[in-house]
C-alpha cells in the first residue's frame, strides 16, 4: 500500500521465469526480497539485481526516497510505483514451450501448416534454407534428392515452381554473384564448360549454331568467349551465328550449305531480329570463300532453289520457308537497287571508255578494248567503279607513277579499281 513515507519502486521482472499473479503474489515477491535489502543504504535512482535461484533475476530500481528512509529497516515502508514485465505472448514458440520458456514465434512450419496444424517458431529454431523464406521445423527439415540435409533452394530454370531442396555438396555458386546458387543440373545449363578445346575450364555461354540437314538439329557443342567463332552473316554490328572448330570452316560449304546454313541458324534463332541477311552480305560470303565474283541475281536464285527444296512438313522447315517468304520482297528490291546502281556504272564505264580513246597515249586503245564493266559502289560523294582487264594492259592506264588514272580519275569524278576476283 502506498503511503506518503513510503520508498517507491519500480520492479523489473523481465528475467524472472515466473508469473506474478495479482496484489497476493507482488506481497509475497517483495516478503523473498526484503531480507536481501537489510541494511543497504536508499537513494533515489539507485537500483539493485538480485538473483532468485529458480527463475532468474529481478531488478529493483528507487524512485523516491523520503529523507527517514535513508537505510533500509525490516519496518522501511515500501510501495511498488510500477512493474516491468515480459510482454504476453500470444504465438509463442512451440520449441521454447517445451523447454519451458514463452519466446515468440513469428515463423509457421510450412509443412506442419499444409497438414492443417500451426507449429511455431522462433528465430533460434527455425529452419530456413538459402533462396527463399519458406520455414519449416526440425521435423520437417527438407531432405536432398541425395538423402543430405538441405540448405538451400536452387535459382535455376529447372528447378522453378519445384518443391526440391539441395545440400551443401550439391551447392554450385555463380561464377560471378555469390548471392545466386544452383543444383549441379542447372549450373550445368546456365554455365556448361567450353568442349569446344581439350583442357579449356572457361564457361561455354555459346553453343555452335550449324544445322544438320538431315536431322535438322544444331551442333549445340558449347564454346566459351575465346574459342567461338562468329559468322558475322548479319553483317559487323550484330551477333552473328556461332560456329565451333569442327564447322568453322566456311569455305568448305557448298554454295548451296551456305544458303541453307544462314537460313536455318537465322530460323532457329526464332526472334523477329534474326531474318536472314542481304544478298550483298551472303555474297560478300562467297566471293570471299571461293575468290569469285557472284552477281546479286545468283544469290537470290540460291535462296529460291532453297525454298523449293524445304518439302518435309517440319517446324524447322515450315520456320525457314516462312522466313524466306518474309524476305523475298525485300530481296527484290536490293536486286532492283543493284539494277540501278549497274546502269549508273554503265554509265561512268562508257565515258571511261570515250576517255582513253581520246587520249594519245600508248596502249589506252588496248585497254579500252579489252576492258570490262565488273561492278559500281557508290557511298555519298564516293563512287568507285571496278572493273576487269587483264594484268598485262594494266600498267597502260595506271601510268608512271600513276599519273595516268590519277587524271582520268579526277576528270570523271569516279574512282577506278581492278576487280581482283574471278569471273569464271
Amino acid at each position: 500500500m502506498k503511503t506518503s513515507s513510503a520508498v517507491e519502486v519500480l520492479l523489473d521482472l523481465r528475467q524472472y521465469s515466473e508469473r506474478i499473479e495479482g496484489a497476493r503474489g507482488f506481497i509475497d515477491l517483495w516478503q523473498l526480497l526484503a531480507p536481501t535489502m537489510e541494511g543497504q543504504a536508499l537513494s533515489a535512482g539507485k537500483s539493485y539485481n538480485i538473483a532468485h535461484p529458480k527463475h532468474g533475476k529481478i531488478g529493483i530500481t528507487l524512485m523516491t526516497v523520503p529523507p527517514e528512509c535513508a537505510v533500509f529497516r525490516s519496518e522501511t515502508p515500501f510501495a511498488i510505483h510500477s512493474v516491468l514485465e515480459q510482454p504476453v505472448v500470444h504465438y509463442a514458440c512451440a520449441k521454447c514451450r517445451k523447454e519451458g520458456r514463452r519466446q515468440y514465434g513469428p515463423f509457421v512450419c510450412q509443412r506442419c501448416r499444409d497438414d492443417r496444424n500451426e507449429t511455431r517458431l522462433c528465430d533460434q529454431h527455425v529452419v530456413i534454407l538459402d533462396g527463399s523464406m519458406a520455414s519449416f521445423c526440425t521435423e520437417h527439415h527438407p531432405v536432398s534428392p541425395t538423402g543430405e540435409q538441405a540448405t538451400f533452394w536452387c535459382m535455376g530454370r529447372q528447378c522453378q515452381n519445384k518443391q526440391i531442396a539441395w545440400g551443401p555438396s550439391d551447392r554450385h555458386v555463380h561464377p560471378n554473384d555469390s548471392d545466386y546458387f544452383y543444383c549441379p543440373g542447372c549450373y550445368e545449363e546456365l554455365f556448361p564448360q567450353c568442349t569446344g578445346f581439350a583442357n579449356c575450364k572457361d564457361t561455354g555461354s555459346n553453343a555452335c549454331e550449324f544445322v544438320d540437314p538431315t536431322s535438322e538439329k544444331g551442333c549445340g557443342t558449347r564454346l566459351c568467349n575465346i574459342h567461338v567463332r562468329r559468322w558475322q552473316i548479319y553483317g559487323p554490328h550484330r551477333l552473328g551465328l556461332s560456329l565451333c572448330n569442327a564447322h568453322r570452316r566456311v569455305s568448305g560449304f557448298s554454295d548451296a550449305q551456305v544458303a541453307y546454313e544462314v537460313v536455318a541458324g537465322s530460323a532457329m534463332r526464332r526472334g523477329s531480329g534474326w531474318r536472314p541477311p542481304t544478298l550483298g552480305s551472303v555474297r560478300h560470303i562467297l566471293q570471299n570463300a571461293r575468290g569469285r565474283f557472284y552477281e546479286l541475281s545468283a544469290i537470290f536464285e540460291m535462296f529460291r532453289s532453297l525454298s523449293s527444296s524445304l518439302t518435309k512438313k517440319t517446324r524447322l522447315q515450315d520456320d525457314m520457308a516462312h522466313a524466306l517468304r518474309e524476305r523475298e520482297s525485300f530481296w527484290r528490291r536490293e536486286l532492283e537497287q543493284g539494277a540501278t546502281k549497274k546502269t549508273d556504272g554503265m554509265v561512268y564505264f562508257e565515258r571511261l571508255k570515250a576517255e582513253l580513246r581520246s587520249r594519245n597515249l600508248t596502249g589506252l586503245d588496248r585497254v579500252a578494248e579489252a576492258m570490262s564493266y565488273s561492278e559500281y559502289k557508290e557511298r555519298g560523294d564516293d563512287k568507285l567503279l571496278i572493273i576487269n582487264l587483264d594484268e598485262s594492259l594494266r600498267g597502260f592506264l595506271i601510268g608512271k607513277q600513276g599519273v595516268t588514272i590519277k587524271s582520268i580519275q579526277a576528270r570523271l569524278g569516279v574512282r577506278v579499281k581492278f576487280e581482283e576476283l574471278s569471273r569464271t
